[in-house]
Order: structure tokens, then C-alpha cells, then sequence
């Protein structure tokens, strides 16, 4: 676990991905917390609020927003910032999210708010992304599951008018 986490007086402490935050705050109003990735992982999921519902079966698609934190509780990117408001999704065992994203979405529900306090094993590794997150950066995620789709309940089309309708369809659910 994170011994040393910032604080500041003046930092939200809410799940609406301010651009500074009080991870002490966070980790000590929990509802509860998770350890994922195995015993002894470092991999906390500090779950905010509750969902509803089944957590996703394998291979599920899910879709989220997310905000990415660093553990001075500085905000590096959300998916809420200016014209950018379009939840993230990937599908679970797929290579498209990180790790630790994909193993704190796989024990989330729908409606479910928790942050993630990432080893750099989990997240961005002993490289980084350059310049903007440094070498072996433990990283902070907030998460809000908005929902998973069963795998195989996405429908391919042989027509492009089909395809495209089905496209509009999931774009004007991951909006709402």
C-alpha cells in the first residue's frame, strides 16, 4: 500500500476528477477496499461508491471514465476534459487497457466509483510516457463503470448502413 500520500486542505476529495486531489482523503472515506493482482500485488481498489448488478463476465466489453492521477494527486488526463466527454471501452483480456485497468473493471459494477492506486507494474512500467509520466510512476485512476456488454451481444453487419446504425447506437449509449 501507498504509505505516503499527500494531503492538502484546499484539493477535492471528490470522485468528480478535479484536477487536484487528497489521496489520503480518498483511501479514508473508502466504502471499502480490494487488493487485486494476488496477494501482495500493491494494487488497492478504493471503491467510492457502490454499483449494482453482476461484475462482467470474461472477455466483456465495458465501458468507463476515467481520470489518471499521480501520487502527488495532480490530474494528468479524464475522460470528462473539454470536448473530450466520450467514456473509454475495451474489452476485458484484451490489450487495448492497462492492467491495472483491466483487472479493477473485471471486479467493478455498473455504477461503480473507485480509484486505483497502480504499482508502475500495472500502469505505465520502468519506462513511462515520456515526458508526461515519469520512470516507475505509481499512478491513481479514478474509475466509473457506466456498463459491460456480454461478449458476443455486439452485432456485425455485412451492409455499412447496418454497421454504421449499430456504431450510432453504442456511441449515443456511451455518451449518456
Amino acid at each position: 500500500e501507498n504509505a505516503e500520500l499527500p494531503t492538502a486542505s484546499s484539493t477535492s476529495t471528490s470522485s468528480s476528477f478535479a484536477e487536484q486531489v487528497d489521496l489520503q482523503q480518498i483511501v479514508a472515506t473508502a466504502l471499502r477496499k480490494d487488493e487485486l493482482g494476488g496477494e501482495g500485488s500493491g494494487l488497492w481498489k478504493y471503491v467510492q461508491q457502490e454499483g449494482s448488478g453482476a461484475v462482467p463476465p470474461a472477455r466483456a466489453r465495458v465501458n468507463l471514465h476515467y481520470a489518471s492521477y499521480f501520487s502527488s494527486g495532480v490530474r494528468v488526463e479524464t475522460s470528462r476534459e473539454k470536448n473530450r466527454s466520450t467514456p473509454c471501452a475495451f474489452q476485458l483480456g484484451g490489450k487495448q487497457a492497462l492492467l491495472s485497468w483491466q483487472l479493477a473493471a473485471a471486479a467493478m459494477r455498473p455504477g461503480e466509483i473507485a480509484w486505483i492506486c497502480s504499482p508502475s507494474k500495472f500502469a505505465y512500467g520502468e519506462q513511462g510516457v515520456p515526458p508526461s509520466v515519469p520512470p516507475n510512476e505509481t499512478m491513481w485512476f479514478a474509475l466509473e463503470m457506466n456498463f459491460a456488454k456480454a461478449p458476443g451481444t455486439v452485432k456485425f453487419s455485412q451492409r455499412l448502413e447496418d454497421a454504421i446504425a449499430e456504431a450510432e447506437r453504442h456511441m449515443e449509449v456511451g455518451r449518456s
